[in-house]
């Protein structure tokens, strides 16, 4: 399946295509859908920016260790379990297995794991606007204290005191969410620009990008 983004949506265009197919009794697997824009962000990262107009057409590209349900209580997602401590100070995350990041220079499909997590959560720490509600070390009242890679498919988080939906801040969007999609650890060693060639793990992938015209977006053939 494929999909084309100029730029961003207000997301109607694509909710009009699924209910007239539905209603046409006609939905199958591949096309192309087309999102419209009024504006740009200065960057196409939607892991740190607030606007619909980076968020819709680059979310797709990303995952966070939980995600939503329907009833919207956290699930599995990149990581497929965890644990919580007795005294509730500290949360267990088991990674899933088998992920891969995007088949693209320079990571080239490696395999997705702690390491990865570690970065994003100490660039979250020091660039996202949402760090002070959230990391301890940037405001001492937020619940955060720390979260550190244990061995390559285990992360633990540490807490100032119990908080019954802090693996909700993992969750891409949603309430008490960090938006806190995971970006690899090649993103600070200068290997590529992540604002502007997005590689990710999510089911869509990033095959090009023109700033001021648009961006294309293609199935991603190993999501797991």
């Amino acid at each position: 399946t494929a999909a084309t983004a100029v730029a961003a949506s207000t997301g109607w265009p694509a909710f009009l295509s699924r209910s007239a197919a539905a209603a046409q009794g006609d939905t199958q697997p591949g096309g192309s859908a087309i999102y419209l824009i009024g504006q740009e962000g200065a960057h196409i990262l939607p892991p740190f920016s607030s606007f619909s107009t980076v968020i819709e057409p680059s979310a797709p590209f990303f995952s966070g260790l939980t995600r939503p349900s329907e009833q919207r209580e956290p699930i599995p997602d990149l990581a497929e379990s965890w644990e919580v401590s007795p005294d509730g100070l500290q949360i267990t995350f088991k990674l899933r297995q088998g992920v891969k990041w995007h088949n693209k220079a320079p990571l080239n499909g490696r395999l997705f794991d702690a390491e990865d997590v570690a970065l994003t959560w100490d660039r979250f720490t020091k660039k996202h606007a949402a760090r002070t509600t959230i990391a301890n070390s940037a405001n001492p009242e937020a619940p955060v204290l720390s979260l550190a890679a244990t061995d390559t498919k285990t992360v633990v988080m540490k807490l100032k005191e119990p908080l019954v939906y802090a693996h909700k801040f993992f969750a891409p969007y949603g309430s008490y969410s960090g938006n806190m999609l995971m970006i690899p650890r090649e993103a600070d060693d200068g290997s590529f620009d992540i604002r502007r060639d997005l590689i990710g793990h999510g089911p869509l992938q990033l095959e090009s990008y023109t700033p001021s015209v648009g961006l294309t977006r293609v199935r991603n053939p190993d999501y797991w």
